[in-house]
């Protein structure tokens, strides 16, 4: 049998496919990093979930305080995370890989770990609900004073959100609290995976809520607390009934 070789024009329609696979790859990529980084980011929220549950078990079931009194005083974070309190969870848990808090290395820094006031605790990547979780709403003293809730107290803990994706007012930063209603200022939730926030409720399952925009920023953040966005309560349907924003009683 005589062997074809290929034409001109074939091997200028094998290099055009080529390039045009390159080009679909290179297109990819970023998506897949993001939903690497999502995946790594749920699985984060998750174990955090378990340590906060841990926590409650052995504090009579009642949530944490956002931050004790001090300069500053243990944050929720330094209560699940330190090595010197409760040491529930690893530290490398409360960094997103899509806002890196802190260094690496700091994961096996043992004075690191075991301080109250370290930049991983004071600024994760995850802010709290210490308006009402946390009890700032309830107590006498702002932050300081803060009742924390029980979960008892929870009508519906799988509309109750514990902790999600957030921003510190420079927004450069992670935050170790959210506010239950979007000030510049302040604290908030910050929708850095391609305009979702990871958020984790009560009852321990972690969902990623959009913002409908495709950037994390400031629009994006304001568009989460807006009445109608997805974080409104699904059972009543009513404006502003979602229940972190609006409290338990």
């Amino acid at each position: 049998m005589r062997r074809k070789n290929f034409t001109l024009n074939e091997l200028l329609i094998v290099i055009a496919l080529l390039g045009l696979n390159l080009a679909l790859l290179a297109a990819l990529a970023p998506g897949v990093k993001t939903s690497a980084q999502l995946t790594s980011c749920t699985s984060h929220l998750a174990a955090l979930g378990k340590a906060v549950e841990a926590y409650r078990a052995d504090n009579a079931e009642s949530f944490m305080i956002a931050i004790s009194p001090g300069n500053p005083g243990p944050t929720w974070a330094t209560r699940l995370g330190a090595t010197t309190m409760g040491n529930y969870v690893k530290a490398e848990n409360f960094n997103c890989p899509s806002m890196p808090v802190y260094l690496p290395e700091r994961w096996q820094n043992a004075s690191d770990l075991a301080s109250q006031n370290n930049w991983m605790w004071t600024r994760p990547a995850y802010g709290y609900n210490d308006i009402w979780l946390g009890g700032v709403r309830r107590g006498a003293n702002g932050i300081a004073g803060g009742i924390p809730y029980s979960m008892a107290a929870l009508e519906e803990p799988s509309e109750m959100l514990v902790l999600a994706d957030s921003a510190g007012p420079g927004r450069e930063f992670g935050s170790y609290r959210v506010h239950p209603g979007y000030v510049k200022t302040e604290a908030v939730l910050w929708p850095r995976h391609d305009g979702a926030v990871n958020v984790l409720y009560a009852d321990g399952h972690v969902k990623a809520t959009a913002s409908g925009l495709d950037q994390a920023g400031e629009e994006s953040s304001q568009k989460l607390y807006v009445t109608g966005a997805e974080l409104e309560s699904s059972s009543t349907k009513e404006a502003d009934s979602c229940k972190w924003r609006c409290g338990l009683d």
